[in-house]
């Protein structure tokens, strides 16, 4: 996941704050949070600045595919695999019990507290995670001169 971004700050940190201007499918993928936060065309954020890029050039921002894959499955497998897995064994517990009547019904309730407790804990974790590096954007070049025009067409949303 890549987008083009204006560095506006350098911080002494190894830091730089980008302005990235945000295109149609930033909005409906959330696959990096960071760059589709906000309702606004343009968000702001302070990523690791490995290549060195100054105040006012152009650069490549963007996350490993595998981080993004990683996130996608921690969001939406997991509660699912947690979901199953409650009702299978509430299922086979329930009927051993004595309860064959109302097993269906309390494998789903409980296989939903199941799914909404690992929402709870995957969200807890999201506010820890984001305080790393981990899933975060960084700087991955500086765009050259000579790509400059290509790249700001893609910047300012007219290509996708």
């Amino acid at each position: 996941m890549e987008q083009v971004g204006e560095v506006f700050e350098v911080n002494d940190d190894g830091m730089a704050k980008i302005i990235v201007k945000k295109h149609s499918s930033c909005k409906s993928c959330g696959g990096c949070g960071i760059l589709s936060a906000g309702g606004g065309t343009e968000v702001t954020i302070e990523v690791p600045n490995p290549v060195g890029a100054k105040v006012g050039e152009f650069v490549r921002i963007g996350v490993e595919t595998n981080k993004v894959i990683l996130a996608s499955l921690i969001v939406y497998v997991i509660p699912v695999i947690a979901l199953v897995i409650a009702m299978f064994i509430t299922q086979k517990v329930a009927i051993g019990s004595g309860y064959q009547e109302t097993a269906e019904v309390m494998s789903i309730g409980v296989g939903f507290l199941a799914m909404v407790l690992v929402f709870v804990v995957i969200r807890l974790m999201d506010k820890r995670i984001a305080q790393t590096r981990k899933f975060k954007p960084t700087i991955t070049e500086i765009i050259p001169e000579d790509q400059l025009e290509a790249c700001l067409v893609e910047y300012n949303g007219e290509k996708e």
